[in-house]
Protein backbone atom coordinates (compact mmCIF):
# COMPACT_ATOMS: atom_id res chain seq x y z
CA UNK A 1 0.00 0.00 0.00
CA UNK A 2 1.44 3.31 -1.07
CA UNK A 3 1.66 5.96 1.63
CA UNK A 4 2.07 9.66 1.11
CA UNK A 5 5.28 11.09 2.55
CA UNK A 6 4.98 14.09 4.80
CA UNK A 7 5.78 17.31 2.99
CA UNK A 8 5.64 20.73 4.60
CA UNK A 9 5.18 22.30 1.17
CA UNK A 10 2.19 20.06 0.48
CA UNK A 11 0.60 20.97 3.83
CA UNK A 12 1.06 24.68 3.10
CA UNK A 13 -0.39 24.33 -0.40
CA UNK A 14 -3.45 22.51 0.94
CA UNK A 15 -3.97 25.11 3.66
CA UNK A 16 -3.77 27.95 1.13
CA UNK A 17 -6.13 26.08 -1.22
CA UNK A 18 -8.65 25.53 1.56
CA UNK A 19 -8.48 29.19 2.62
CA UNK A 20 -8.93 30.30 -1.00
CA UNK A 21 -11.99 28.07 -1.43
CA UNK A 22 -13.60 29.49 1.71
CA UNK A 23 -12.83 33.07 0.67
CA UNK A 24 -14.27 32.43 -2.79
CA UNK A 25 -17.45 30.97 -1.30
CA UNK A 26 -17.79 33.95 1.06
CA UNK A 27 -17.42 36.45 -1.82
CA UNK A 28 -19.98 34.63 -3.98
CA UNK A 29 -22.49 34.30 -1.12
CA UNK A 30 -22.17 37.94 -0.01
CA UNK A 31 -22.22 39.16 -3.60
CA UNK A 32 -25.36 37.17 -4.36
CA UNK A 33 -27.12 38.54 -1.27
CA UNK A 34 -26.04 42.10 -2.12
CA UNK A 35 -27.29 41.72 -5.69
CA UNK A 36 -30.70 40.54 -4.43
CA UNK A 37 -30.93 43.51 -2.06
CA UNK A 38 -29.96 46.05 -4.73
CA UNK A 39 -32.11 44.80 -7.60
CA UNK A 40 -35.10 43.23 -5.85
CA UNK A 41 -35.54 45.09 -2.55
CA UNK A 42 -34.16 48.63 -2.79
CA UNK A 43 -36.19 49.76 -5.84
CA UNK A 44 -39.45 49.20 -3.91
CA UNK A 45 -37.97 49.69 -0.44
CA UNK A 46 -39.52 46.52 0.91
CA UNK A 47 -38.68 42.91 1.67
CA UNK A 48 -38.39 40.65 -1.33
CA UNK A 49 -40.89 38.21 0.19
CA UNK A 50 -42.52 37.21 3.49
CA UNK A 51 -43.84 40.78 3.85
CA UNK A 52 -46.98 40.20 5.91
CA UNK A 53 -46.26 38.36 9.15
CA UNK A 54 -46.43 38.21 12.94
CA UNK A 55 -43.61 37.82 15.45
CA UNK A 56 -42.82 37.08 19.09
CA UNK A 57 -39.75 36.76 21.29
CA UNK A 58 -38.76 34.29 23.98
CA UNK A 59 -36.07 31.93 25.21
CA UNK A 60 -34.95 28.52 24.05
CA UNK A 61 -33.45 25.95 26.38
CA UNK A 62 -31.71 22.79 25.20
CA UNK A 63 -32.89 19.70 27.05
CA UNK A 64 -30.82 18.39 29.92
CA UNK A 65 -30.34 14.89 28.48
CA UNK A 66 -29.89 15.22 24.71
CA UNK A 67 -29.36 11.96 22.81
CA UNK A 68 -27.97 13.23 19.53
CA UNK A 69 -24.42 13.90 18.32
CA UNK A 70 -22.95 16.24 20.90
CA UNK A 71 -22.41 19.83 19.80
CA UNK A 72 -21.24 22.87 21.76
CA UNK A 73 -24.07 24.96 20.33
CA UNK A 74 -26.67 22.47 21.58
CA UNK A 75 -25.06 21.81 24.95
CA UNK A 76 -27.44 20.31 27.55
CA UNK A 77 -29.41 22.97 29.42
CA UNK A 78 -28.08 25.83 27.31
CA UNK A 79 -30.49 28.76 27.03
CA UNK A 80 -30.89 31.13 24.09
CA UNK A 81 -33.12 34.16 23.73
CA UNK A 82 -35.04 33.78 20.50
CA UNK A 83 -37.47 35.35 18.09
CA UNK A 84 -40.06 33.56 15.97
CA UNK A 85 -42.00 34.93 13.00
CA UNK A 86 -44.81 33.51 10.85
CA UNK A 87 -45.64 34.90 7.41
CA UNK A 88 -47.17 34.19 4.02
CA UNK A 89 -44.41 34.11 1.42
CA UNK A 90 -45.60 35.84 -1.75
CA UNK A 91 -48.72 37.93 -1.19
CA UNK A 92 -50.26 40.03 1.58
CA UNK A 93 -53.67 38.36 1.89
CA UNK A 94 -53.91 35.41 4.31
CA UNK A 95 -56.86 33.97 2.36
CA UNK A 96 -54.93 33.33 -0.86
CA UNK A 97 -53.22 30.07 -1.83
CA UNK A 98 -49.64 30.62 -0.74
CA UNK A 99 -46.58 29.04 0.83
CA UNK A 100 -46.44 29.82 4.58
CA UNK A 101 -43.29 30.28 6.63
CA UNK A 102 -41.72 30.26 10.06
CA UNK A 103 -38.45 32.00 10.90
CA UNK A 104 -36.49 31.33 14.08
CA UNK A 105 -33.69 33.54 15.36
CA UNK A 106 -31.57 32.25 18.24
CA UNK A 107 -31.19 35.78 19.57
CA UNK A 108 -33.27 38.75 20.71
CA UNK A 109 -30.95 41.28 19.06
CA UNK A 110 -31.79 43.27 15.96
CA UNK A 111 -28.76 42.08 13.97
CA UNK A 112 -26.42 39.76 15.88
CA UNK A 113 -27.40 36.10 16.09
CA UNK A 114 -25.46 32.82 16.29
CA UNK A 115 -28.06 30.97 14.22
CA UNK A 116 -31.00 32.03 12.05
CA UNK A 117 -33.21 29.62 10.15
CA UNK A 118 -36.21 30.03 7.90
CA UNK A 119 -38.58 27.24 6.89
CA UNK A 120 -41.51 27.03 4.51
CA UNK A 121 -44.43 24.67 4.17
CA UNK A 122 -43.84 21.68 1.90
CA UNK A 123 -40.95 19.23 1.81
CA UNK A 124 -39.41 20.40 -1.49
CA UNK A 125 -38.47 23.81 -2.85
CA UNK A 126 -39.58 25.49 -6.10
CA UNK A 127 -35.92 26.33 -6.91
CA UNK A 128 -32.69 24.32 -6.64
CA UNK A 129 -29.78 26.66 -7.50
CA UNK A 130 -28.79 30.32 -7.47
CA UNK A 131 -29.75 30.61 -11.14
CA UNK A 132 -33.17 29.02 -10.67
CA UNK A 133 -33.77 31.31 -7.68
CA UNK A 134 -32.99 34.37 -9.81
CA UNK A 135 -35.44 33.10 -12.43
CA UNK A 136 -37.99 32.48 -9.68
CA UNK A 137 -37.63 36.07 -8.47
CA UNK A 138 -37.36 37.81 -11.85
CA UNK A 139 -40.37 36.02 -13.40
CA UNK A 140 -42.63 36.84 -10.48
CA UNK A 141 -45.68 38.88 -11.42
CA UNK A 142 -46.84 41.53 -8.97
CA UNK A 143 -50.52 41.73 -9.93
CA UNK A 144 -53.65 39.57 -10.10
CA UNK A 145 -52.33 36.87 -7.70
CA UNK A 146 -50.74 34.80 -10.45
CA UNK A 147 -47.24 35.48 -9.12
CA UNK A 148 -45.41 32.44 -10.50
CA UNK A 149 -47.49 31.51 -13.53
CA UNK A 150 -44.64 32.15 -16.00
CA UNK A 151 -42.06 30.40 -13.82
CA UNK A 152 -44.28 27.34 -13.38
CA UNK A 153 -44.75 27.04 -17.15
CA UNK A 154 -41.00 27.07 -17.76
CA UNK A 155 -39.87 24.83 -14.89
CA UNK A 156 -41.94 21.72 -14.04
CA UNK A 157 -39.84 21.03 -10.94
CA UNK A 158 -40.59 24.56 -9.76
CA UNK A 159 -44.30 23.90 -10.22
CA UNK A 160 -44.01 20.72 -8.12
CA UNK A 161 -42.34 22.70 -5.34
CA UNK A 162 -45.02 25.38 -5.42
CA UNK A 163 -47.80 22.80 -5.28
CA UNK A 164 -46.06 20.99 -2.40
CA UNK A 165 -45.76 24.18 -0.34
CA UNK A 166 -49.01 25.94 -1.22
CA UNK A 167 -51.67 26.13 1.50
CA UNK A 168 -55.23 27.45 1.11
CA UNK A 169 -57.99 27.48 3.76
CA UNK A 170 -55.35 27.39 6.51
CA UNK A 171 -56.92 27.43 9.97
CA UNK A 172 -53.75 28.46 11.86
CA UNK A 173 -50.04 29.11 11.33
CA UNK A 174 -49.57 26.84 14.33
CA UNK A 175 -50.76 23.52 12.83
CA UNK A 176 -48.64 23.65 9.65
CA UNK A 177 -45.45 21.67 8.98
CA UNK A 178 -42.41 23.73 8.04
CA UNK A 179 -39.23 22.37 6.45
CA UNK A 180 -35.79 23.75 5.67
CA UNK A 181 -34.92 22.09 2.37
CA UNK A 182 -31.27 23.25 2.30
CA UNK A 183 -28.87 21.01 4.26
CA UNK A 184 -26.69 22.60 6.94
CA UNK A 185 -23.19 21.44 7.86
CA UNK A 186 -23.20 19.70 11.26
CA UNK A 187 -19.85 18.86 12.87
CA UNK A 188 -20.35 17.73 16.45
CA UNK A 189 -17.97 17.14 19.33
CA UNK A 190 -16.90 13.83 17.77
CA UNK A 191 -15.52 15.68 14.73
CA UNK A 192 -17.58 13.65 12.27
CA UNK A 193 -18.83 15.64 9.30
CA UNK A 194 -22.61 15.45 8.90
CA UNK A 195 -25.33 17.32 7.07
CA UNK A 196 -28.54 18.35 8.81
CA UNK A 197 -32.03 19.38 7.79
CA UNK A 198 -34.54 20.94 10.17
CA UNK A 199 -38.30 21.11 10.37
CA UNK A 200 -40.94 22.46 12.76
CA UNK A 201 -44.29 20.86 13.66
CA UNK A 202 -46.96 21.48 16.30
CA UNK A 203 -46.21 19.77 19.60
CA UNK A 204 -49.39 17.74 19.53
CA UNK A 205 -50.10 15.49 16.56
CA UNK A 206 -52.87 17.63 15.10
CA UNK A 207 -53.82 17.50 11.41
CA UNK A 208 -52.27 20.01 9.04
CA UNK A 209 -54.72 22.42 7.47
CA UNK A 210 -54.64 23.99 4.02
CA UNK A 211 -53.55 20.98 1.95
CA UNK A 212 -55.44 20.40 -1.30
CA UNK A 213 -55.94 16.62 -1.68
CA UNK A 214 -56.33 16.90 -5.47
CA UNK A 215 -54.15 19.80 -6.59
CA UNK A 216 -54.43 21.01 -10.16
CA UNK A 217 -51.27 22.29 -11.84
CA UNK A 218 -53.13 25.17 -13.45
CA UNK A 219 -55.14 26.05 -10.36
CA UNK A 220 -51.96 26.57 -8.35
CA UNK A 221 -50.94 29.31 -10.80
CA UNK A 222 -54.10 31.09 -9.69
CA UNK A 223 -53.48 32.08 -6.08
CA UNK A 224 -56.44 34.46 -5.91
CA UNK A 225 -58.90 34.65 -3.03
CA UNK A 226 -61.88 32.45 -3.92
CA UNK A 227 -65.25 34.14 -4.62
CA UNK A 228 -66.97 32.65 -1.56
CA UNK A 229 -64.16 33.55 0.88
CA UNK A 230 -65.43 35.52 3.91
CA UNK A 231 -62.30 35.70 6.06
CA UNK A 232 -60.25 38.90 6.23
CA UNK A 233 -56.79 39.46 4.81
CA UNK A 234 -55.18 39.17 8.27
CA UNK A 235 -57.29 36.37 9.74
CA UNK A 236 -54.30 34.05 10.33
CA UNK A 237 -52.45 36.67 12.34
CA UNK A 238 -55.52 37.47 14.43
CA UNK A 239 -56.06 33.74 15.05
CA UNK A 240 -52.46 33.35 16.14
CA UNK A 241 -52.73 36.34 18.46
CA UNK A 242 -55.84 34.90 20.08
CA UNK A 243 -54.27 31.45 20.38
CA UNK A 244 -51.17 32.74 22.13
CA UNK A 245 -53.20 34.88 24.52
CA UNK A 246 -55.56 31.99 25.26
CA UNK A 247 -53.32 28.92 25.50
CA UNK A 248 -49.95 29.62 23.93
CA UNK A 249 -48.46 27.89 20.89
CA UNK A 250 -46.25 24.83 21.26
CA UNK A 251 -44.07 23.33 18.54
CA UNK A 252 -41.59 20.56 17.94
CA UNK A 253 -38.39 21.46 16.15
CA UNK A 254 -36.71 18.48 14.52
CA UNK A 255 -33.38 17.75 12.92
CA UNK A 256 -32.43 14.97 10.49
CA UNK A 257 -28.74 14.18 10.04
CA UNK A 258 -26.78 12.40 7.35
CA UNK A 259 -23.15 11.42 7.68
CA UNK A 260 -21.00 12.87 4.89
CA UNK A 261 -19.35 10.43 2.49
CA UNK A 262 -16.49 10.95 0.04
CA UNK A 263 -18.67 9.68 -2.80
CA UNK A 264 -21.84 11.63 -1.91
CA UNK A 265 -24.08 12.29 -4.88
CA UNK A 266 -24.52 16.07 -5.45
CA UNK A 267 -28.27 15.39 -5.30
CA UNK A 268 -27.85 15.21 -1.52
CA UNK A 269 -27.82 19.03 -1.63
CA UNK A 270 -30.69 19.39 -4.09
CA UNK A 271 -33.59 21.32 -2.51
CA UNK A 272 -36.09 19.35 -4.58
CA UNK A 273 -34.90 15.94 -3.31
CA UNK A 274 -36.27 14.54 -0.04
CA UNK A 275 -33.90 12.54 2.14
CA UNK A 276 -35.20 9.03 2.69
CA UNK A 277 -36.22 8.68 6.35
CA UNK A 278 -36.67 4.90 5.96
CA UNK A 279 -32.90 4.60 5.47
CA UNK A 280 -32.21 5.75 9.01
CA UNK A 281 -31.27 3.60 11.96
CA UNK A 282 -31.60 4.67 15.55
CA UNK A 283 -32.54 8.23 16.27
CA UNK A 284 -31.51 10.31 19.23
CA UNK A 285 -33.24 13.43 20.31
CA UNK A 286 -32.59 16.72 21.91
CA UNK A 287 -35.15 19.12 23.22
CA UNK A 288 -35.33 22.75 24.08
CA UNK A 289 -37.85 25.03 25.69
CA UNK A 290 -38.46 28.59 24.74
CA UNK A 291 -40.73 30.98 26.49
CA UNK A 292 -41.58 34.12 24.63
CA UNK A 293 -42.37 37.67 25.34
CA UNK A 294 -43.49 40.26 22.85
CA UNK A 295 -41.62 41.28 19.78
CA UNK A 296 -42.72 43.57 17.02
CA UNK A 297 -42.77 43.33 13.28
CA UNK A 298 -44.34 45.98 11.18
CA UNK A 299 -46.84 45.56 8.43
CA UNK A 300 -49.43 47.85 6.97
CA UNK A 301 -52.52 47.77 9.23
CA UNK A 302 -53.22 46.51 12.66
CA UNK A 303 -50.93 45.47 15.46
CA UNK A 304 -51.67 42.79 17.98
CA UNK A 305 -49.98 41.82 21.20
CA UNK A 306 -48.85 38.29 21.68
CA UNK A 307 -46.22 36.02 23.16
CA UNK A 308 -44.84 32.63 22.33
CA UNK A 309 -42.81 29.96 24.05
CA UNK A 310 -41.41 26.84 22.53
CA UNK A 311 -39.27 23.79 22.98
CA UNK A 312 -37.11 22.20 20.41
CA UNK A 313 -35.38 18.90 19.90
CA UNK A 314 -32.67 18.08 17.43
CA UNK A 315 -32.56 15.05 15.32
CA UNK A 316 -30.78 11.79 15.09
CA UNK A 317 -27.21 10.83 14.94
CA UNK A 318 -25.95 8.74 12.05
CA UNK A 319 -24.28 5.39 12.14
CA UNK A 320 -21.34 4.30 10.03
CA UNK A 321 -23.46 2.96 7.21
CA UNK A 322 -23.33 4.40 3.73
CA UNK A 323 -26.84 5.80 4.09
CA UNK A 324 -26.30 7.42 7.49
CA UNK A 325 -29.73 9.01 7.49
CA UNK A 326 -31.76 9.67 10.59
CA UNK A 327 -35.44 10.28 10.93
CA UNK A 328 -36.41 13.74 12.03
CA UNK A 329 -36.52 14.54 15.70
CA UNK A 330 -38.42 17.01 17.81
CA UNK A 331 -38.32 20.37 19.61
CA UNK A 332 -41.06 22.18 21.41
CA UNK A 333 -42.24 25.75 21.39
CA UNK A 334 -44.62 27.40 23.84
CA UNK A 335 -46.01 30.89 24.23
CA UNK A 336 -47.17 33.36 26.82
CA UNK A 337 -49.29 36.43 26.21
CA UNK A 338 -47.74 39.57 24.76
CA UNK A 339 -46.26 40.04 21.30
CA UNK A 340 -47.02 41.87 18.16
CA UNK A 341 -48.56 41.20 14.85
CA UNK A 342 -48.58 42.83 11.54
CA UNK A 343 -51.67 43.42 9.75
Amino acid sequence: MKTERFSLLLVIRRAIGSAYDKAELWVYAKGFALMLAIFLCLPKRQRMSHNNGIAATGTLRIVDDPRFPGHAFFAPGKVYPCRIRHASVSLLDDAINDVRAISIKFSDQRMQSPFDIEMNTGAVSPFWSALSFLKFASLRQEKWAVAYQNYNRLYPDGLKGNIAGGRRHVSSFHNLRYSCMTPFLYVGDDGIKRYAKYRVLPLEDEPESGIDPNPSEWDWCNQRVLPHETRGRNYLKYEYQDRVAREGAKYRMQIQTRQAQDDDDPEVFNNTVIWDESASRTCRKRSAFCRQTPSTTTIPSTTCARTVSWRARPVCSPTNSSACLRPFQTTTIATSPAGESEG
